[in-house]
């Protein structure tokens, strides 16, 4: 632990990292699943920073992921493909704190991350449950505004056949044709269709026209993810004749009460018209049935596409903005905010 004026900082790796979170700060604070994955800190690359107030009482948690933009530029991120949102963690010191006393611990933590870590960037997604970001804006950081679709209303979903009347027209006929065709709904494990999976993200990817290594960075994303994902969600599969026509995953975040929709795949020119509407109808009916205890909303992300935004609106409630905060040292600050750095591709 290292002191620096108000508050000291200290930097927490591997297993200890996760073991902090699960055991301390998911006690005192507002954690995300996300927060609590092993394998953030041991495959993935992330350190969880510390800030402590005097007392020693950790106010601030901030896992980040210490890497180069552009070859030399030293940055630190909280971003991973294919989660939505890491950090920080805020405890429930922070919270209790009036807006000044945040303002001026961002102060501090900007500072800390800057100088002492050296860093030239710092890119960090931001809780939906937080969406009081003003102090970083006070502290000269520069936001992104991003949107998830909700669904509240689960018992909308507990009656297939009622839950298909609320639907646009054309999803009710997508969902009747896949019904024609036969098509088998199961709950599996991720380690049971890993290799399945990744050839159906390999052809989506192709079809869609990504980049090789825009597609590689999900697809290695997943390998280093499925195993600790699999043991906080439920995923669901469309099967004919034994092969995998689409896959839905939804991490079980029950710090927060929600699932979030996380992995999500289907196998292109399947033949077969329908199949994501049918998959979803079906999921969110079993996911209703299965978490109704531990789940009060689902985070349907998928807003800020304008395609996937049309289909998400036939199954959501509401939509909700949540953000991205950075910031840049000296010059760069002002750099940044004309032209955001690639942050997403590290």
């Amino acid at each position: 632990m290292v002191e620096d004026t108000s508050y000291n900082y200290g930097v927490v790796v591997g297993e200890e990292a996760a073991r902090l979170v699960r055991e301390q700060l998911t006690k005192t604070g507002i954690v995300s699943v996300y927060h609590t994955l092993e394998c953030l800190y041991t495959k993935s690359g992330f350190k969880l920073i510390t800030f402590e107030d005097r007392s020693g009482n950790i106010v601030l948690a901030v896992p980040l992921r210490f890497t180069k933009i552009w070859g030399f530029l030293n940055t630190a991120i909280s971003h991973y493909p294919t989660i939505p949102f890491i950090g920080p963690i805020y405890t429930y010191n922070y919270l209790e704190y009036n807006v000044d006393k945040k303002y001026k611990l961002l102060q501090e933590v900007t500072r800390i991350l800057l100088k002492r870590f050296k860093l030239h960037l710092t890119f960090l997604t931001i809780h939906p449950e937080c969406i009081d970001i003003r102090p970083f804006i006070w502290n000269k950081w520069h936001y992104r505004v991003t949107y998830t679709y909700i669904l509240s209303n689960l018992q909308k979903f507990q009656n297939i056949e009622e839950a298909i009347k609320t639907l646009r027209k054309r999803r009710r006929r997508e969902y009747k044709e896949a019904l024609k065709k036969n098509i088998e709904f199961a709950q599996v494990s991720l380690k049971d269709i890993k290799d399945q999976a990744v050839k159906i993200y390999k052809s989506m990817f192709t079809a869609k026209g990504f980049k090789e290594e825009d597609a590689n960075r999900i697809i290695n994303a997943f390998l280093n993810l499925y195993q600790d994902i699999d043991k906080v969600s439920a995923t669901y599969i469309a099967r004919k004749d034994d092969e995998i026509l689409g896959f839905e995953t939804f991490v079980i975040d029950k710090y927060n009460g929600f699932a979030i929709r996380h992995f999500v795949a289907y196998r292109r020119q399947s033949g077969i018209r329908g199949i994501s509407t049918f998959l979803l109808v079906k999921s969110l009916n079993a996911l209703q049935t299965k978490a109704k205890e531990e789940v009060k909303k689902i985070l349907l992300l998928a807003a800020p596409v304008r395609q996937l935004a049309e289909f998400m609106e036939d199954f959501a409630d509401t939509i909700q903005p949540y953000f991205t905060v950075y910031c840049g040292r000296g010059v760069l600050n002002k750099l940044i905010k004309v032209k955001t750095p690639p942050f997403h591709t590290l």
